[in-house]
């Protein structure tokens, strides 16, 4: 039989018997409860008004007494709830409160359907407290609660969803008020929950982390330390579960970090911690896309640099610190660089494997996007494509793993794709020491890396809440822009006189103890040559100009440019990556440059390239082929720009706080068109050599949460295959960025082309005669934004 049969067969039951029939009532609840069927059926809020119609009559033609007008109420405080759902009306929603309340008063104190009429109720009234956020709704939902806990037997099946219902609500006013007793029985209910489930039970991890976590509030409150050694373990537990997420698991470690500070148990903490970042390891590959990349590690921010601290409280060695902490940051530029770097000697040596593994690795090369990033143009992938596509890349990263371990047993291959071993970090300082800091609330240090020895220094003048001060206007920074703004002079001073303050401050914590620990600081007379150091990540450290660093006047040489040439790269990995790269000088006849222009720019200020251009064509145009592309489409530049040695952009820039993969140079004939970060990720350019990106904030990390992936489009420039990049951390000025970038150019011819260091000694030298021109010593903002990454 039909449903519209039933119903037909209900409507006739009711229109043939009068009102005072003692069986109407009935009639109309089964026409009500069969209206109701056909609207989930159909979804038309019209049967649903009809049910709903039909149930109050029902409800109405019930006498007071009535056994069955309790259920009746329920019944009907169903369908108000759909109409809500549908409507989220508030007056709905009162109506479905109220009809509920009728039920619990109808309902005896012993009536065995008592507590499920008490459980409705409380579920509506915590929906409206989740609307009105009203403390005295809160407080109803809570007495309500309490009762239906009070009447619901301890064998109940359904006690620990109850209890569980209960705990939330009190958690919500322990938010609002802080109470401790509120915290008291919420740690009370979760002990109780966790006690009755099995250990396989579905939702115990997740029981047992929010336990954790209570369990560390009351010890931050009252500090018993029971609490913290029960929390520890929770969450220690929880991160263990190998049956949940694995991203959850790694905010669970990040949790029993914190933990681990309170109990300052370094050695356990050390284990921890290396268990995190063996996870790490294991996760990042089977994430999707690079922005599903950036929304994992956002959560897991400064956990490396942590890491790092604590194995040092634990007596690891320095070289074993520098180790956590490298490979827990530049997570996806360490990626890319796996699917790019150079596998001839496997070739040589083992054709059957190179084979197999080369056209492997080049399938999961580029993360998938919803934009196929390799087209010249925004072609968006239906969600079953990237679904199947995000699959793929997956079962090739499997792939990969088991031919890389095969690989491995191949000797010398035993370090193959691996983090970087001691002996690669020694050769990586073959060039010049190479300095990374690394600050958290458990203390400040330089880790040195020589062609010979890695160590750590202390810096105890290095404070993480200064670092926090000095850093806090540097981002998105200075107010010497090529775009610049019209500004106060007072703003102007302002800034200058801040930024010299954070500079003789930084040269003092930071820098100048580091330089004497290499002996780079010379007294009398510089040497002939000065010494590179190369300044690798450091978390908020890489916020700062550290070449800047010290006192600027004009006869003062307590400053980092008097002592070294210094150098930058995101990662170790990443400058191991640019040193692998063969170096060509610019005067081999092989050299074709490409210089990309943007005049004029659709709502920005006109900019002076053709000085910088002149400059380009004047000191290597008689040595290289030259292609000036003026005003360019973003499809033409990224079809360039991978065949030739020398790119120099002179355009405008921007940095993406939000999204730092979208930062770009401004391109566009007409139209504004962007070169993002992204457009770059599906570039492989292995002849490329030198990247001059003149523009805005080109190697500004505007983002904190992301700060040791240090994406920016200098970095990405490097992931592309340019051996040498020139990048600026914060706004250039136009006139500064046309000065620099003509004597950067002019002394690179001048520096004998085929040694490591010629590149980062030109531009060093262009920004010295910036600097001393004009009274510039103390107009840091001006010539300090230009930076050397690569080797």
């Amino acid at each position: 039989m039909s449903l519209q049969e039933i119903i037909g067969i209900e409507q006739a039951a009711v229109d043939t018997t009068s009102e005072n029939d003692p069986n109407q009532a009935e009639y109309l609840d089964n026409l009500g409860v069969i209206l109701n069927d056909r609207y989930l059926e159909t979804g038309s809020i019209g049967h649903l008004e009809e049910s709903i119609r039909i149930g109050k009559a029902a409800v109405k033609a019930t006498s007071e007494d009535h056994p069955d007008r309790a259920t009746r109420l329920d019944t009907l405080g169903v369908r108000l709830d759909y109409r809500y759902q549908k409507t989220q009306s508030m007056d709905d929603l009162q109506e479905a409160i109220c009809i509920r309340q009728l039920a619990v008063n109808v309902t005896s104190e012993d009536h065995s359907n008592r507590a499920e009429h008490l459980d409705n109720l409380c579920a509506r009234l915590n929906t409206r407290y989740l609307r009105t956020r009203l403390p005295d709704d809160l407080q109803e939902v809570i007495r309500i609660g309490q009762a239906l806990i009070d009447i619901t037997p301890e064998d109940y099946p359904d006690r620990i969803h109850r209890l569980n219902n209960h705990e939330f609500r009190l958690s919500d006013r322990y938010l609002e008020t802080g109470s401790m007793s509120d915290l008291q029985q919420i740690i009370r209910i979760k002990q109780f929950i966790i006690d009755a489930i099995s250990e396989d039970h579905t939702n115990r991890a997740t029981r047992l982390t929010n336990f954790g976590i209570k369990l560390s509030d009351r010890y931050s409150r009252i500090e018993p330390i029971d609490d913290l050694q029960k929390a520890l373990t929770c969450l220690v537990q929880y991160s263990r579960q190998s049956n949940i997420p694995p991203l959850s698991r790694l905010l669970g470690w990040k949790l029993v970090a914190n933990l681990i500070v309170d109990t300052e148990d370094w050695k356990k903490g050390a284990t921890y911690f290396t268990e995190y970042l063996d996870l790490l390891s294991k996760l990042v590959p089977r994430l999707g896309s690079i922005h599903d990349f950036q929304i994992t590690l956002r959560n897991l921010s400064g956990f490396s640099a942590l890491t790092a601290s604590v194995f040092l409280k634990a007596e690891k060695s320095a070289l074993e610190s520098l180790q956590a902490l490298e490979n827990g940051r530049g997570i996806i530029s360490n990626l890319l660089i796996d699917t790019r770097s150079d596998i001839s000697l496997l070739k040589d040596r083992r054709l059957d494997l190179w084979s197999v593994y080369s056209p492997l690795r080049e399938a999961v090369a580029y993360p998938v996007s919803y934009e196929n990033e390799v087209s010249s143009y925004s072609e968006l992938l239906s969600t079953s494509d990237y679904t199947f596509m995000s699959l793929q890349r997956l079962d090739g990263f499997e792939k990969l793993k088991e031919i890389e371990s095969e690989i491995r047993n191949e000797p010398g291959f035993e370090s193959f794709q691996l983090p970087l071993t001691e002996a690669e970090l020694h050769r990586l300082a073959r060039y010049g020491p190479i300095v990374s800091f690394n600050v958290t609330n458990l203390g400040s240090h330089a880790f040195l890396v020589t062609d010979n020895n890695v160590r750590v220094i202390q810096l105890p003048k290095l404070m993480i809440g200064d670092l926090e001060k000095h850093t806090s206007r540097m981002t998105s920074g200075n107010q010497s822009r090529r775009d610049v703004e019209i500004i106060s002079a007072d703003e102007i001073v302002e800034d200058t006189d801040y930024l010299a303050r954070s500079m003789c401050w930084l040269w003092d914590v930071a820098v100048k103890p580091v330089l004497e620990e290499l002996g780079f600081l010379w007294r009398d007379e510089p040497p002939a040559t000065l010494p590179c150091v190369w300044w690798v990540g450091g978390g908020l450290m890489a916020l700062l100009p550290l070449h800047a660093a010290g006192e600027h006047r004009l006869d003062s040489t307590d400053n980092t440019m008097s002592h070294v040439v210094s150098s930058y790269a995101p990662t170790f990995k990443a400058l191991q990556f640019s040193q692998g790269k063969l170096w060509t000088p610019l005067t081999a006849k092989s050299t074709k440059v490409l210089i990309v222009t943007m005049p004029k720019t659709p709502g920005l200020c006109n900019l002076n390239v053709r000085d910088e251009v002149a400059a380009i064509e004047q000191h290597i145009g008689s040595c290289a082929s030259i292609e000036v592309l003026e005003a360019p489409t973003r499809a033409a530049v990224l079809r360039q720009v991978t065949a030739c040695s020398l790119v120099h952009f002179a355009c405008h820039g921007s940095s993406d706080a939000e999204q730092p993969s979208e930062s770009a140079l401004y391109l566009g004939t007409g139209s504004v068109e962007k070169l993002t970060v992204d457009d770059l990720q599906s570039l492989n350019h292995q002849l490329s050599q030198v990247a001059y990106l003149s523009a805005c904030s080109t190697a500004e990390i505007g983002t904190r949460d992301l700060i040791d992936e240090s994406i920016h489009l200098a970095s990405s420039f490097q992931l592309v295959g340019f051996r040498h990049v020139i990048g600026t951390m914060w706004g250039a000025d136009d006139m500064a960025a046309v000065a620099v970038a003509a004597k950067f150019y002019e002394n690179l011819l001048k520096q004998n082309v085929d040694t490591v260091s010629s590149v980062p000694r030109a531009l060093h030298h262009a920004i010295l005669d910036l600097k001393t021109q004009n009274d510039n010593s103390d107009n840091i903002s001006l010539w300090a934004p230009f930076i050397h990454l690569g080797p």
